[in-house]
């Protein structure tokens, strides 16, 4: 109930895809079509939203994705768009869950 948004995450020159889920994730999918960048748990469904993205604030270039959730919680969270991290200044809002590649 998202629609994707298609930008380069990781420098790489190759778009990649973000998408947010009725299963509270946000997904970031390599263009390259080898591998999931890096996904996170929100505190509610992803409804309707198209993530939004903000270049210029990132320290290397990679825009900010600003995405927001439906009710009960009706958050929004921002993160930095090349690798967020646990913890990391890069997320604004609640802290769920977030999974990389090891």
């Amino acid at each position: 109930m998202s629609t994707p948004v298609i930008a380069d995450m990781n420098g790489d020159g190759v778009p990649d895809i973000i998408v947010g889920t009725m299963g509270r994730r946000v997904h970031c999918i390599s263009g390259k079509g080898d591998q999931q960048l890096w996904s996170y748990e929100v505190g509610a469904q992803i409804r309707y939203c198209v993530p939004a993205l903000v270049w210029g604030s990132s320290t290397n270039g990679a825009p900010r994705v600003v995405v927001g959730t439906g009710p009960p919680e009706n958050g929004l969270y921002c993160l930095s768009g090349d690798s967020p991290r646990l913890k990391d200044r890069g997320w604004f809002g609640p802290w769920k869950e977030l999974t990389t590649p090891k």
